[in-house]
């Protein structure tokens, strides 16, 4: 799994954290919440140790392990006062894919 953080104000580069997840396993709620969004939480106060996530909005997508309809994701982002912003359905402006994997896969399929 991959997050992304940016910043217009950051000093650093923008990465990719990434966690490693077993192969052939579906990410559920419970493992999204145990395991990505503290280890997240962890990456944005080392990077901003005066105001950690304070005033931090996340973006997230509609995979249902990731939404709000997840019980165990809502309450884990209520008690953090992490503030959820709105991902519209099928929105290609939003697609990473179409901006990080096509290119490269067209590359590679291009006669």
């Amino acid at each position: 799994m991959w997050v992304y953080y940016s910043t217009p104000y950051s000093k650093y580069k923008k990465q990719p954290w990434q966690l490693p997840c077993e192969s052939g396993k579906a990410v559920t709620a419970t493992f999204f919440t145990e395991q990505v969004l503290p280890n997240l939480i962890k990456n944005i106060e080392r990077y901003r140790p005066k105001t950690g996530t304070r005033g931090m909005k996340i973006l997230i997508d509609n995979a249902s392990s990731h939404t709000v309809t997840a019980k165990l994701t809502k309450y884990f982002l209520d008690e953090e006062g992490l503030e959820l912003l709105p991902y519209p359905p099928y929105s290609p402006d939003l697609a990473p894919c179409d901006f990080w994997l096509f290119p490269k896969l067209k590359i590679y399929l291009s006669p």
